[in-house]
């Protein structure tokens, strides 16, 4: 029952609401008529006043008409004085912003670029104000859409009414004015005439046409020889900015659209990023050009500069002005315009503009769209393109600016929280009145609470958006806020600058969004455009990618083009890294065309010159390398030149041609040419080598040639020494008399840091032979960052830096011993090693001992637990511990016997270490860039932070160990002290010795496996020789071959939780046995725990005594050379 009455209710409530909705519908429809009729009768006036205007103008006699047409005319110059007043305050705003940058100008040279920029910015903000004062009309459009267009109707037709009688009246005005003047004209041509002879007037007429003649060709001649003389100045230096702007200054008014579009084209391929005179390029084309041309130059600009919102906007307001009526076209445009530059940070202005056109399309579904995109996109005004948005909710009704179906979704979802929430206060009011009938809602409020609930939804559910949007823009917003100069100018950039644009770039890679990155990278080219490394740093970055994507490999194309065409043209650098690309792409002639154009331009030809013969060699065009080798080198500009071109030449003809006889001779025509052992010396050295190519070698031949050259008249003593050298190295090489087998050839090069005697400050030396090259006295080596690298007390500055800059210290360091730098024997760059000091490389920030070799982890595991030796969690991860670094102490230091507390008889004893021994270990220095915490270093990219390896004995108090490790492992029992050899020997320099990884069964863990081969074959022995061992003995030979975890799994594992490596950490194999007896590589391996002796011969040994001598040393044997890391030895001293 309660429910009819309910429903009763429910519908009076209804009939009523819709009869007030009809009485208002009616009321409106009423209002309608009687404007139909106002304006019907207005427009039968209108007609009757044209019939009147066309019989003859009576209408202006007429007293009340010629009323009206002074207040038209007061109205007129109304606006003319409102217009102009206008015109001023702009001119005024102009000329105040023109007086400002010129000062600007003088104080820190942006001089007539800035100033252009401004003169486009105003031009922007111009049109910016008349879209704001658009945006404004549309804002106070009401929701009574009917009333509000028969309104608009009715004030457009007033305003058509009155311009048309002000233009008739006028016309009518202009035309009376220009017949009074006519016929004044006339009136003072026959006057004049009557008081001149018809002979001399027709004389004078002639001699004032002939002047004029005369006047238009000198004026046009004159026109000429200025218009050349600009253009004289930026041909003689195509540089000189200011130039340019003077030339187009001038063609701008000289009236000659030819001659303009001449100079913009030419000033525009030259400087394509100056966005305001692609703006004035395309309004000059606008004002004395058609149409046509005035689109091809937005379009170039666009294309030129694309990121450009202020050419973006000049050009839609060209677009809306050209084509009004079609908006599809214009949306596109717009369209257009986001997709190239929506995202840069300050483009909020384009959105506004593509908002306020749809606004006025009236296409509310498109604006919601475009808020929808733009209040996901972190811009600087993201806050208020948010509060705009809200306004534009509130604003309309829904089903306008939403699409049906998302409109009838979300009022689904509406209606149904409002049930619910009715459903809850209905329950409510039954619990309190105990009745269960109620009114029906009101349906008006009904609708309102609706329209609320629907906005609020709409606001909200974008919230979460915005949020995200506000966090990024706080992530950018440091550098953005750094941006001062973000347009293209020829004046050097900052430093600052420079910097912020750097770390904002390797910000945005690090956050890997592709889109954000490149449009990053091409702003960041605007500003930077005349700095050759952000150029490279983008082709490297989209590179990196290895990308299929052919949208990726036009973009790098697109980019060598912009950069090597348009801004570096000459500059050797980009050019060759663009001639290597063609190449590697197959565009061989292009390629050749780039090198043959640096080859024209550059002074400093050596490195092009290589890279194009190279070339030629590379597409096996043997031929053609044969005759650019004898070109170069007839049309060499020094000898020097000429001397290493040879060289390359008989090298290629020697090892690509497989022709020792024709090597030799073009080797001996070019010494015959110099007639001088001195400059040819190089030459000799390379002939030296051919004859040792032989096979087999004859020795003899090689000696006697060496020979022959010792006692030529024209060596001096450092070319004997030289090839005295290189005498000796050829014996201990291939002869049977020689003792010395250096550890240290040129292959090698490792580190090390020393003092002298005389000089007792720590420098960086490299090994070679038996001494030691003095980096940081030998001069003119090294380019930065070398020159200052080398200049330090450590290796740390070297280990900090990368691959990349540890490789070309390698080459330059070979370069600099090769026999163009002889002069460097006279420097005293050289020690004998055996006179000098040595120290640990570099501070060593953290110490990782790993147990990685599986043959020592199996051997000890059998003496602590024979059932099982190999515990669980050995094979799956590479254990180790932390181990102390104040401790460490460079080969030839002392080992002071340690005190320590050790289990003896059963009982706790304190005292000097009667188990002391060794482990024969290989450790690797990290290097490079390195991770950052809470960032592991994946396996694939380990092998890039490891920089040289050294021998390390990790010295162990075992009685100690033992009673000490059960719960935590070893402390004071290694941490007493830990040698190292001297020697950092580089990765490059252990490349050829690569071999087979350790199988590992079960396979690992996926972070841990990788497929390269990273494993050495390093020959390792420990000796001993002391006062009871007057002979040395050898202990051990093992291999570091036996390593079941490789380094690159170490780094792997060791980051695997985010810890942070730093340049100069050691990381320790752990002890390298091997599966023999005499290959394992510690004492207690061997005794067993002290079980047995060690039969040595002359000595039984257990563990070491005070006063023997251990010496831990490692090669890898090459083809004729070996690769050493020196020796690590300690003598053991009595415990204090």
């Amino acid at each position: 029952m309660s429910s009819d009455s309910e429903n009763t209710n429910h519908a009076r409530k209804s009939e009523t609401v819709y009869d007030e909705l009809e009485k208002l519908i009616s009321s409106v429809d009423a209002d309608e008529k009687e404007l139909k009729m106002k304006m019907e009768k207005k427009k039968s006036n209108g007609k009757e006043n044209k019939i009147k205007e066309s019989n003859g103008l009576a209408d202006l006699e007429n007293e009340n008409e010629l009323k009206n047409k002074n207040e038209l005319e007061d109205k007129t110059v109304t606006m003319k004085n409102e217009n102009g007043n206008e015109e001023k305050r702009i001119n005024e705003d102009y000329n105040h912003l023109e007086s400002k940058d010129s000062q600007n100008n003088s104080e820190d040279g942006k001089e007539e670029l800035e100033l252009s920029e401004m003169i486009v910015c105003d031009e922007v903000a111009g049109d910016s104000d008349e879209d704001d004062n658009k945006i404004e009309i549309e804002a106070t459009i009401t929701n009574d859409k009917d009333k509000y267009e028969r309104d608009t109707k009715k004030i457009k037709k007033d305003s058509k009414e009155k311009e048309s009688n002000k233009k008739k009246y006028d016309k009518k005005s202009d035309s009376k004015s220009k017949d009074r003047s006519r016929k004044e004209d006339s009136k003072r041509v026959d006057k004049k005439r009557s008081r001149t002879p018809s002979k001399d007037r027709s004389s004078k007429d002639s001699s004032l046409k002939k002047r004029s003649k005369v006047s238009d060709k000198e004026k046009e001649s004159k026109k000429l020889r200025e218009l050349d003389k600009f253009w004289q100045t930026v041909r003689d230096d195509p540089s000189d900015f200011i130039g340019w702007t003077y030339l187009l200054q001038y063609v701008d008014g000289a009236k000659n659209i030819e001659a303009a579009r001449e100079a913009y084209d030419a000033f525009l391929d030259l400087y394509p990023y100056c966005y305001g005179y692609w703006r004035k390029y395309a309004d000059y084309e606008r004002k004395n050009g058609t149409k046509e041309n005035c689109e091809k130059v937005f379009d170039r600009g666009l294309k030129a500069i694309p990121l450009s919102v202020d050419l973006w906007i000049h050009y839609m307001g060209y677009m809306k002005s050209a084509y009004p009526d079609d908006e599809d076209m214009i949306r596109e445009q717009f369209e257009r315009a986001v997709e190239a530059c929506g995202i840069e940070f300050r483009s909020d202005r384009l959105w506004d503009h593509y908002i306020k056109f749809e606004l006025e399309c009236k296409q509310y579904t498109r604006v919601t769209d475009i808020y929808e995109r733009l209040i996901a996109t972190p811009t600087h005004g993201f806050l208020n393109n948010f509060e705009c948005f809200k306004d534009y909710v509130k604003k309309y009704p829904k089903n306008k600016i939403l699409e049906a179906v998302k409109f009838l979704e979300l009022r689904k979802e509406v209606l149904a929280e409002i049930k619910e929430a009715e459903a809850k206060k209905s329950h409510g009011r039954k619990i309190d009145s105990g009745s269960d009938s109620d009114d029906m809602a009101d349906p008006i409020e009904q609708r309102t609470k609706e329209e609320n609930l629907m906005k609020e939804r709409m606001i909200s559910s974008r919230m979460v958006i915005h949020k995200n949007t506000a966090e990024m823009v706080a992530l950018r917003l440091p550098y953005e806020e750094m941006i001062k100069r973000p347009y293209f100018h020829v004046k050097p950039l900052e430093r600052s600058q420079i910097r912020n644009w750097k770390e904002y770039l390797e910000f945005e890679i690090s956050h890997g969004n592709y889109k954000r990155i490149v449009v990053l990278f091409e702003r960041c080219l605007i500003a930077c455009a005349l700095y050759e490394e952000f150029w490279t740093k983008y082709v490297s970055y989209l590179e990196s990618l290895e990308s299929d994507d052919q949208e990726v490999k036009d973009r790098i194309e697109d980019i060598y083009i912009r950069a090597c065409t348009v801004h570096h043209k000459n500059k050797p650098g980009i050019n060759l890294t663009w001639a290597l690309h063609l190449e590697n792409n197959g565009q061989y002639d292009k390629a050749a065309q780039i090198l043959d154009m640096l080859d024209s331009v550059s002074p400093d030809k050596k490195l092009i010159i290589q890279r194009r013969i190279n070339l030629e060699r590379r597409r096996n065009c043997n031929d053609r390398v044969c005759e650019l080798y004898e070109h170069y080198i007839s049309t060499a500009n020094s000898s020097l030149t000429s001397i290493l071109l040879t060289v390359k030449y008989a090298r290629f003809v020697w090892k690509m041609l497989h022709n020792s006889v024709r090597a030799s001779e073009i080797l001996l025509a070019e010494v015959e040419k110099i007639n001088n052992v001195q400059k040819s010396s190089r030459l000799l050295l390379q002939l030296i080598e051919i004859k040792m190519s032989n096979n087999p070698i004859n020795i003899s031949a090689v000696v006697q040639l060496i020979d022959s050259i010792l006692i030529m008249k024209s060596i001096d003593v450092e070319q004997q020494v030289i090839f005295a050298q290189r005498k000796v190295e050829f014996l201990e090489e291939f002869g049977k008399d020689i003792l010395f087998e250096s550890h240290f050839p040129l292959e090698n090069l490792p580190y090390g840091v020393f003092s002298t005697v005389d000089d007792s400050t720590h420098r960086i030396g490299v090994a070679i032979g038996d001494k030691i090259l003095d980096l940081k006295y030998s001069k003119n080596v090294f380019d930065y960052p070398l020159c200052e690298i080398f200049q330090q007390s450590s290796l740390q500055s070297l280990m900090a830096s990368n691959k990349e800059t540890w490789s070309q210290a390698r080459k330059s360091i070979q370069s600099y011993l090769s026999i163009e730098h002889s002069e460097n024997l006279k420097n005293g760059v050289f020690w004998d090693q055996n006179e000098v000091q040595m120290h640990l490389p570099t501070p060593i920030g953290g110490y990782t001992d790993f147990f990685s070799s599986y043959y020592h982890a199996y051997n000890c595991g059998t003496l602590l637990s024979p059932n099982k030796p190999i515990a669980d969690n050995w094979k799956n991860m590479p254990v180790a511990y932390h181990g102390r670094t104040s401790s460490f102490r460079i080969s030839g230091t002392p080992v002071v016997r340690p005190n320590g507390q050790y289990l003896k008889d059963g009982e706790v004893t304190f005292g000097p270490t009667e188990m002391l021994d060794y482990e024969l270990e290989v450790a690797f220095f990290v290097g490079g860039t390195l991770n950052s915490l809470n960032e592991p270093i994946p396996i694939s990219k380990a092998s890039d932070y490891i920089f040289g390896m050294v021998l390390l004995n990790d010295w162990s108090a075992r009685d100690v160990q033992l009673w000490e490790s059960p719960f935590l492992g070893p402390f004071l029992s290694k941490n007493f002290i830990t040698t190292i050899s001297p020697w950092v020997v580089t990765m490059e320099a252990l490349e050829e010795f690569k071999t087979d990884n350790f199988k590992q069964d079960p396979a690992p863990l996926k972070y841990l496996q990788h497929d390269i081969k990273y494993n050495f074959d390093i020959h390792l022995n420990a000796s001993i020789y002391g006062p009871k061992s007057p002979q040395t003995h050898v202990i051990c030979n093992s291999n570091y071959k036996y390593m079941y975890w490789t380094p690159i799994q170490q780094i792997a594992h060791h980051t695997v939780t985010g810890c942070n490596l730093q340049p100069g950490d050691l990381l320790s194999s752990g002890t390298i046995s091997g599966p023999e007896e005499n290959q394992r590589a510690c004492l207690v391996e061997r005794n067993l725990l002290g079980k047995k002796f060690i039969d040595l011969g002359d000595r039984k040994l257990k563990f070491f005594e005070d006063g023997d001598e251990v010496t831990i040393s490692g090669f890898c044997q090459g083809n004729g050379y070996k690769i050493g890391f020196g020796n690590c030895v300690s003598k053991i001293l009595p415990a204090k």
